[in-house]
């Protein structure tokens, strides 16, 4: 495999990594769903700015990483505001 592949692997799971540590949950649900969040966004951000990006032949720019950190972030601060209001996970099922 390509260098810029793997690179784009480290990248990608460093930031797993810093949202996991950063918010205090290391779960393989949660690592899974901020993984998958992250690559939507990537790809989302490219598409955008017209580029069907391609993870093995094109490397991350630190603009689509800092569009997943926004995007990560408003998540995060939604749950924040909902746990201060006293929601819990069981009044968002139905």
């Amino acid at each position: 495999m390509d260098n810029i592949f793997f690179g784009n692997l480290n990248i990608i799971a460093n930031s797993t990594l810093w949202f996991s540590q950063t918010f205090g949950i290391n779960t393989p649900e949660f690592s899974e769903a901020l993984t998958g969040i992250t690559i939507i966004k990537i790809h989302e951000f490219y598409k955008n700015k017209g580029v069907d990006f391609d993870m093995e032949t094109m490397a991350l720019d630190t603009d689509a990483m800092l569009y997943v950190y926004d995007h990560v972030m408003s998540i995060a601060n939604l749950a924040h505001i909902a746990a201060s209001l006293g929601m819990t996970p069981e009044d968002f099922k139905r």
